[in-house]
């Protein structure tokens, strides 16, 4: 499927005379650090949402899923809005940096933190309840 999108990518160029559209470096400095974020997080989401109740991971996996593409959608339309005619990935980019602000928000605000501190007495407790969790 790759190599057939290729190819018509490469037919199209050919059959305009121009060079297909393709991610600038600038566009590279903005994006990167949004993308290397979102490396960093997702793997560990998949395993919060799922650990939670292992017997249910299934439904955990297909909400995250669902919320994922469905986020992603809007944030894309929201996107395309405010960039216009912009020919860049820059309006896209301040919306998902937006989201990922207002994510870190509620984490720092909103949920609320344990005031457990972690002792010996509590990790060999885990330990012997076999567990994992305080």
């Amino acid at each position: 499927m790759l190599f057939i999108g290729l190819a018509v990518i490469g037919f199209m160029a050919y059959r305009r005379k121009s060079k297909p559209a393709l991610i600038t470096p600038r566009e590279q400095r903005t994006a990167a650090p949004v993308m290397a974020g979102n490396a960093f997080v997702m793997a560990n989401s998949a395993a919060g949402a799922i650990s939670v109740r292992p017997e249910a991971a299934g439904t955990a996996s297909g909400a995250m899923g669902f919320l994922q593409q469905g986020i992603g959608a809007l944030v894309s339309q929201f996107g395309a809005y405010l960039g216009g005619h912009s020919t860049t990935t820059l309006p896209l980019t301040a919306a998902v940096f937006a989201i990922s602000i207002l994510c870190a928000s509620t984490m720092i605000f909103i949920v609320p933190r344990r005031t457990v501190v972690v002792s010996e007495e509590l990790i060999e407790q885990a330990e012997v309840e076999e567990s994992g969790m305080f």
